[in-house]
């Protein structure tokens, strides 16, 4: 029986994630790595703000104001934003609504740091849809650590195996996974390796799936 379903943030809600590779490959422009550009994303998507600081770290070295560019990267991301805009995923909002229709609750479980999720959330008019919002710093490990997911199950008062987990990326994937929930997979620009294939339950095309996925479950 699933209660709740735990989304993802950058990649499976927003329409996020070309916006981050855009500014991420900027700062790498600006700290003089971006030959390691291509080989990092996979490493800081899904990741919160310190682990990604300590690796930085390796390719720049231990002194470097990493402080001033996140906040570099920060503007680059709303500098995009303002001239691009910020997209929804296919499927959002819809997919919420029929989801409470079915008494499911709907959380966001994100590794992105809090001001900017409050703000993606403001600028789309989407935060009403949620019956709870973790972003990061709120747990004591990010992706692929499980954490997120557990305080939220927590916090719905539902079980993990009572959960499913809606990702678009490698990290997300094994942390719904190291969760004890089902993880549908909804990719978005990266596949995933053998090993995170492994732990998804069913891969879908658009969130829009999910009721459909749900309904499968509660009536096995």
């Amino acid at each position: 029986m699933i209660r709740a379903v735990l989304f993802d943030m950058d990649g499976t809600v927003f329409d996020s994630e070309k916006i981050y590779r855009k500014a991420w490959l900027a700062v790498f422009r600006k700290l003089g790595i971006e030959g390691y550009y291509e080989g990092s994303m996979r490493v800081v998507t899904g990741r919160d703000h310190d682990e990604i600081g300590e690796y930085l770290k390796s390719p720049v070295g231990h002194d470097f104001d990493y402080e001033a560019i996140w906040r570099y990267k920060t503007d680059v991301i709303f500098e995009i934003i303002e001239k691009e805009g910020l997209h929804l995923k296919p499927g959002v909002p819809e997919v919420f609504d029929r989801l409470h229709e079915m008494g499911i609750l709907c959380a966001l479980a994100s590794s992105t740091n809090s001001g900017r999720a409050e703000k993606f959330l403001t600028i789309t008019g989407i935060k009403g849809y949620f019956d709870l919002i973790l972003t990061g710093g709120c747990v004591a490990h990010s992706k692929p650590a499980p954490d997120v997911f557990l305080l939220a199950a927590e916090k719905l008062g539902v079980t993990p195996d009572e959960c499913l987990v809606a990702e678009d990326s490698e990290n997300g994937v094994l942390a719904g996974y190291a969760a004890g929930m089902r993880v549908v997979f909804i990719k978005d620009l990266m596949d995933l390796t053998d090993r995170a294939c492994a732990c998804v339950w069913k891969k879908a095309d658009t969130l829009a799936e999910l009721p459909e996925l749900v309904k499968s479950l509660q009536n096995s």
